[in-house]
């Protein structure tokens, strides 16, 4: 039987101790009939792996797991338990994830692995630990050339237009590199306002209490795009709306959100799926639920 597939998030990182790689993820995911319906409970049998490409290429890791508990399609499972994860697994940005069932083919598109909140921050903790670490010898030779660095370049010698934006690494420029007064509000490209979604497919917006009165998006300064707004009515795992050109992601994301059962009144997580089309397609487990986009935020596609 053919299936479809949604990530829901990749929750927790379980750590051996503070400054050693992780050695289990804790995944999530749900599994849909080719009619949006979940699949049967029961286990099921299934091989999850890593890749460095979102398509062919051979797997830098998998591992089978022959008897994943399924209840309403939603599944959880702990990666590296049955086959460790390499340390250097994710030593490149580039990483795709992709999930077997039985014996069925491999699922499309395979999804691309992104980082979560406190990865950021112990990337930043491991950075400072190496620091820390340096010698005195290497600490002052550093400096001065950092000293240097900072001498080198004045604005005099800069062509106008010569830095574009492909030009500056992210997070190359910061604060104590910028002169105070430098950067006024002519030098600053306006906030773009928000733009209010059309709704498609019986989808409508849920207004009450404070809710916001459209579904609406806007693309800030770095090119984030956010959403806001909560929506309900139509049917699970259909297009809600379609974003424009400029605000679409590079590849097919499947975000987290928040529904409710608008008869139990009981909060739950569901997927939203967006696609590289624009298509934005809420996933609530019935067609009694709210789901709220306000929480969605992705890189548009440069």
């Amino acid at each position: 039987m053919q299936r479809i597939f949604f990530l829901i998030i990749l929750l927790s990182l379980t750590l051996a101790a503070l400054a050693q790689v992780p050695q289990l993820i804790n995944y999530q995911g749900k599994l849909l009939k080719p009619d949006g319906t979940p699949v049967a409970d029961g286990p099921y049998a299934m091989t999850f792996a890593i890749y460095a490409q979102p398509t062919g290429g051979v797997a830098l890791w998998s591992e089978p797991q022959t008897a994943v508990q399924v209840k309403k399609g939603l599944f959880s499972v702990l990666l590296g338990s049955v086959n460790n994860l390499p340390a250097n697994i994710f030593a490149s940005p580039d990483r795709f994830f992709g999930v077997t069932v039985g014996t069925d083919p491999e699922m499309t598109p395979r999804q691309q692995i992104t980082t979560a909140a406190y990865a950021f921050k112990a990337a930043v903790a491991d950075k400072a630990t190496e620091a820390d670490k340096a010698t005195t010898a290497d600490k002052a030779a550093i400096a001065d050339k950092a000293a240097t660095a900072d001498k080198a370049t004045s604005a005099d010698t800069v062509a106008d237009g010569a830095i574009t934006t492909v030009k500056i690494a992210d997070a190359a420029v910061f604060g104590t590199k910028i002169k105070d007064g430098s950067i006024d509000t002519t030098k600053l490209a306006p906030p773009e306002d928000w733009k209010t979604a059309v709704l498609l497919n019986n989808w409508n917006v849920l207004t009450t209490g404070n809710m916001c009165p459209n579904v609406c998006f806007y693309k800030d300064a770095l090119g984030c795009v956010h959403l806001q707004g909560v929506v309900y009515g139509g049917v699970s795992n259909t297009t809600a709306l379609i974003l424009p050109p400029g605000y679409r992601p590079k590849y097919r994301l499947l975000m987290s959100a928040s529904a409710c059962n608008m008869n139990a009144g009981s909060s739950y997580g569901c997927v939203v799926d967006i696609r590289t089309d624009g298509q934005v397609l809420p996933c609530p487990l019935d067609n009694n639920s709210w789901v709220s986009l306000s929480s969605i935020i992705f890189r548009a596609a440069q």
